[in-house]
């Protein structure tokens, strides 16, 4: 996360040092809980949609990439229903990924003395990424980058 409108990301998140790694030092976390309710196959692209919930958490960390557990410590801070669909293209390994939230609860939380709520009941997002899947069983699984913006509904 490289931006968050209306908080201070030296607010959200500690100075990330390359030997500690992103997810020790971060504030928040989200974890996604998903079912898969459909794959369709179309040529050397497999269409993934799934439906579930996301929970952002505070975090009172570390957390580590080998116990995914630790990404679901400290307080919730948003809860949304969440949808995504993945297109994966099966001779490269590549693939996009389009995910919308609506907000279902929001908790105040404070960083700093300041008192801070991530998003509004009802209000969507979305994100969108790009990535490379990794050989299978190889660590990491991928690499992707994204963005995340406001939907007016």
């Amino acid at each position: 996360m490289c931006s968050l409108e209306g908080l201070s990301l030296s607010n959200f998140m500690s100075s990330i040092s390359s030997k500690q790694g992103a997810a020790q030092n971060q504030h928040s976390n989200a974890e996604v809980d998903a079912t898969t309710f459909q794959v369709v196959n179309h040529g050397p692209f497999r269409i993934v949609d799934r439906t579930g919930t996301t929970t952002i958490y505070l975090n009172n960390g570390p957390s580590d990439f080998t116990n995914p557990a630790t990404f679901s410590q400290g307080m919730p801070i948003q809860v949304s229903n969440y949808r995504q669909q993945v297109i994966l293209n099966t001779l490269t390994n590549t693939f996009v990924t389009v995910h919308t939230n609506t907000v279902t609860d929001v908790e105040t939380f404070t960083l700093n003395g300041l008192a801070y709520r991530l998003g509004q009941l009802g209000k969507s997002f979305r994100t969108n990424y790009s990535g490379q899947a990794n050989t299978p069983g190889a660590v990491p699984s991928g690499w992707f980058a994204g963005t995340s913006t406001g939907s007016k509904n």
